[in-house]
Parts: C-alpha cells; structure tokens; sequence
C-alpha cells in the first residue's frame, strides 16, 4: 500500500513516519527525542543558551524538510534522492532543490538541516571537490543518509522496516521483468542480437545487490594533496585535505 506525500507514492511506513513528524511538531515531547538531545548539546558547546525546546518557527521548518525528506527516501540505500529503474541512476538532491519543495528559504532550510546533522538523524558525505587537473571547482550535491534512528524514533521497528524494503525492492523486480521483457521484443523486432545481449546485462546488473564501494587508493588521494600543496604553497596539509573529496570516493 502506498499514500502520498508531496505528490510522490512513498511506502506506508514512510507516509506513518511522516505523519508522526507533524506529531513531534505539535508535542515536541513525543517522538524525535535525539532533537531534545540536540538542544542539550547545544548548551553544552554554548552555541545556544536555553535549554528550552525549540522555538516553533524551527520546528516548523524540521517538519517541511523532513516530509520532503521521507517521500525521496530509497529504503535500499536509505539515501535521499530519486532512482531511475531504466536507467540505474540515482541523483542525489541539493539542498536549494529540499529547500524549493519543503516551501522554506535555502538558509531556513540550512539551519534546519543543521539540526538534523547534530541528532544524528541524516549524514552527509560532501562531493564537491576542487579538481587539481582542470582547475576547476567541482559542484555535486551532497551525498545524505538516513541513520534508521530516525525511523526507530518515529516508532518504526526494523521488522516493519525490513518488510518494506523487501516489497520495494519486490516492487523493483516486478518493474525490471516488464522492462526487460517489453526491450526484449523491440529488439527482436529489430533483428539486434546485440541490443537484446545488453539490455539482458543491463537488467542482471539492476538486480544484482550492489556492493559497498571499496576503499579507494591511498596513493591516489595523497598524490592529489601533495599536487594541491604544490600549485598552492601556502595551503596547510589539512585544508588541502577539506578541499578535495574523501579517498572513498576515488575508484
């Protein structure tokens, strides 16, 4: 079963979190309790002063960002943003396009994203970068996760939650079989052994579980730094380290 949330067919268990959240929002003693852990921290840092909960205009905008977060939530990655099936593309959303669909300006929408980092809530890797070879400013958006406390704390229990991504991902092959058989038949129309062989590659590849990415090469990462710290003298080791994606993400 499916119910909408921001025009999008989301999981039931999603369309319940959801629901929760404008819960949390009315009594924000119930649910979400790592956001009051939040606050206290906070206090502790003397970023902030009171340890009285949040004022309603910040709730307000957690509540739009996280129903927009939930209905583009991929329950196999748990990542934010939306799959292509035909394609095998998964694009990543910026934080201007979160901001457009919750209804909230980009800095309302930065501080409320802000608190959601500091519950632990979501997770971003960063995958803007500066490309020593181009000389050129790489602008990707963030890769965001999901921590599945976000569910647990909207009274989501992993069984229910594993049940949904097993009918998702059911939902997926269902798809992929009709796709793959549809392409089948045009490219016996066609005559194209070729097509057909890919298109029978291309779906095997959709289907098969995809694995972590493996670490990358160290090398490569430190000859990059060491070629940043060289164009830029003045640049210390460590801000030439922030200036350039994780070693994760080189292949």
């Amino acid at each position: 079963m499916h119910t909408h949330i921001d025009q999008r067919k989301v999981p039931q268990i999603l369309a319940l979190a959801a629901n929760r959240v404008g819960e949390w929002y009315s009594h924000s003693w119930k649910w979400l309790s790592r956001l009051r852990v939040a606050v206290l921290m906070r206090v502790n840092l003397e970023k902030r002063l009171s340890t009285r909960t949040m004022r309603i205009d910040q709730r307000e905008a957690i509540l739009a960002l996280l129903k927009v977060v939930l209905s583009h939530l991929d329950l196999k990655t748990m990542q934010i943003g939306i799959y292509n099936p035909e394609t095998d593309v998964f694009t990543h959303l910026s934080l201007d396009y979160l901001a457009h669909k919750a209804g909230l300006s980009l800095r309302r929408t930065q501080r409320a994203m802000a608190w959601l980092y500091d519950a632990g809530y979501i997770i971003g890797y960063r995958q803007s970068h500066y490309d020593v070879e181009s000389d050129e400013f790489l602008y990707k958006p963030s890769i965001r996760k999901v921590a599945f406390t976000l569910l647990q704390d909207l009274g989501i229990t992993e069984l229910a939650y594993q049940r949904a991504r097993s009918k998702s991902r059911k939902h997926l092959e269902k798809f992929l079989s009709k796709f793959y058989k549809d392409k089948k038949e045009e490219s016996r129309a066609g005559g194209s052994f070729e097509a057909t062989r890919n298109i029978v590659s291309n779906i095997a590849n959709m289907l098969t579980p995809k694995a972590s990415q493996p670490e990358a090469s160290t090398k490569i990462y430190t000859e990059k730094i060491k070629r940043l710290m060289d164009l830029m003298p003045n640049l210390s080791f460590e801000e030439a380290k922030r200036m350039l994606p994780k070693p994760s993400t080189y292949n």
